[in-house]
């Protein structure tokens, strides 16, 4: 397993460097915020900082790195052309410190650089291209990043200096970094707008995907003191290449597009280069219409309820896996992944309860299992979830405990009918973890409460429940459960007066005497399911005795007002 650092990995080419991350390396992804998602927070901003990059390498593997990728610094040209002072660290020295560093480790550093070196008069540009051929950069940018690769050139071994150009692309991850380009031309024909791009100025377009391929094909087989560029060797301009974009939109009354001059248009912004068209450089994706309505429809099911694509990348993004392989395990589809599950259950062979506990913290297969169960248009998932929501909103309720919410779509949807979701789940399972991810990623912050054992909430305050909830549902919850009784009565002490309460529950579905099919359903549970002999379920009958009244409407019980 190669042992690879990627610096300042919160960018489009860092997101998809996740979702093409090979299964033979092991990866460790920085930005300077806080951690969130998969990346690691590291603050690299004056050589005082150094002795984070050497605790975050000397935990992780011992001290031992192969691969340091350089994605850190300020891209954006104007904020380096405002401040330039404030930038040289990020976009000169630390790249600078990151030769030495890496020399000193036998480590490879790839550093990312960019077309912006370029004056623009001099195109096409090879990679190979002589110091001496080139003129000195339009802006600042430009300079910073020249002045970095000139040093690493000459002062460091064990480098390769990858020259991206312009990138198109999707995040798959719209709360972290920047509105790519291609993001804003959809956004702004979505909402049928027109549109003004430069066309005076040229350079090869990237796209994000082949740019993150390249890399890890440079990481796999690495050329010492080399430079590389990657885009797509074609002479193109923004204007160019929203008129070819323009072709794949579908969407109702696409607005024109209109060409501008760059200084005309944009007399507060810095020069660019007039043509830093590159030659012979990497790329795999043809830029015609078709690749467009790709493009077009990766965004549009970005974040999509039922979208196996979007929940594939999410998986991969989790779990470290190559996108196209999580994608094609999420569509072998429900049955499949359920009975990995059963699968999982069987090989673990939990006797005792406290085993059980521990199989519910470390199978990885209810994230699978649930994301193909929520896609699957036979069970409706989030139609029923939305069904909820309504029927909530409907009763003046706001305040909605998600009991056993597992990868958090219940919590996630009605937070977006505007109630205020509570998610609840096993602490330190991967299913919890799971689920704070796709919070993040969708940009929602609901209260997570997360149970240490098995009775109800240990180990959580019941202070978040104050004011008490407006609503308790639980989905697949019961049946999972050692002290069902428990967790009934906690409900109804949980809820406020008048407050709903709602469980779907799978009693008496895995024990022998059914097949077996689901052994994660405790056979134990059984009586909640059989008839007790007075015309009730054993379910109804306990929801009655705790003093749960019947609303009429369904599964759905009522706390006395």
């Amino acid at each position: 397993m190669r042992r690879v650092i990627v610096l300042g990995a919160g960018g489009i080419i860092g997101q998809h460097l996740r979702l093409q991350q090979p299964a033979d390396v092991e990866v460790v992804y920085t930005r300077r915020t806080d951690a969130t998602l998969f990346y690691t927070p590291l603050d690299l901003r004056s050589p005082d900082d150094l002795p984070r990059l050497n605790a975050l390498v000397g935990n992780k593997w011992g001290g031992k790195v192969d691969v340091v990728i350089n994605l850190a610094g300020e891209s954006r040209t104007d904020v380096v052309e405002a401040s330039p002072k404030e930038h040289r660290w990020a976009n000169v020295f630390l790249p600078q410190m990151l030769g030495v560093w890496c020399d000193q480790r036998d480590a490879l550093l790839l550093h990312i650089s960019t077309q912006g070196i370029f004056s623009g008069r001099k195109a096409p540009y090879t990679a190979v291209m002589p110091r001496a051929l080139l003129d000195e950069p339009v802006n600042e940018y430009g300079r910073q990043k020249l002045e970095a690769e000139q040093w690493i050139e000459r002062t460091c071994h064990n480098w390769m200096i990858l020259r991206l150009t312009f990138a198109l692309g999707i995040r798959p991850f719209p709360t972290v970094g920047r509105k790519n380009p291609l993001e804003a031309m959809f956004e702004a024909w979505a909402e049928e707008k027109s549109q003004q791009q430069v066309d005076d100025r040229f350079f090869s377009p990237c796209v994000a995907e082949d740019a993150a391929q390249a890399i890890w094909k440079t990481v796999k087989y690495p050329l010492t003191r080399f430079v590389e560029h990657i885009g797509t060797p074609i002479r193109t301009s923004r204007y160019q290449l929203a008129v070819l974009a323009r072709q794949g939109v579908p969407v109702g009354h696409v607005q024109e597009v209109h060409a501008v001059q760059h200084r005309e248009a944009f007399p507060d912004l810095a020069d660019r280069p007039y043509d830093t068209t590159y030659e012979g450089s990497w790329h795999r994706t043809q830029l015609t219409p078709a690749y467009f309505l790709h493009a077009f429809e990766q965004w549009r099911r970005r974040l999509g309820w039922d979208s196996l694509d979007d929940r594939g990348d999410e998986l991969a993004a989790y779990f470290g896996t190559p996108a196209p392989d999580a994608r094609a395990k999420l569509g072998l589809g429900f049955g499949a992944l359920h009975g990995k599950v059963a699968e999982d259950w069987r090989a673990a062979d939990p006797k005792t309860d406290e085993q059980i506990l521990q199989w519910y913290r470390d199978t990885p297969a209810y994230c699978w299992e649930l994301s193909a169960y929520h896609i699957d248009p036979g069970f409706n998932y989030i139609g029923m979830c939305t069904g909820i929501a309504q029927h909530l909103k409907t009763a003046g309720a706001r305040r909605v405990l998600c009991l056993g919410d597992g990868i958090g779509d219940l919590t996630a949807v009605l937070g977006e009918h505007g109630l205020d979701p509570i998610y609840h789940d096993l602490g330190g399972s991967l299913t919890a973890q799971f689920a704070a991810f796709r919070f993040q990623r969708r940009g929602a912050t609901p209260w997570m409460l997360l149970t240490s054992g098995w009775a109800p909430l240990e180990g959580v305050s019941y202070d978040a429940l104050y004011p008490k909830a407006d609503a308790v549902i639980a989905h697949d919850f019961f049946e999972h459960l050692t002290n069902v009784a428990e967790w009934a009565r906690a409900c109804y002490a949980l809820l406020a007066p008048g407050g709903l309460f709602l469980a779907q529950n799978a009693f008496a579905i895995g024990d022998p005497d059914h097949g077996g099919s689901i052994p994660m359903h405790l056979s134990r549970n059984n009586k909640y399911a059989d008839d007790d002999g007075s015309g009730r379920a054993g379910w109804d009958t306990l929801l009655d005795e705790i003093g749960f009244e019947r609303t009429g409407q369904g599964n759905w019980r009522r706390k006395p007002a």
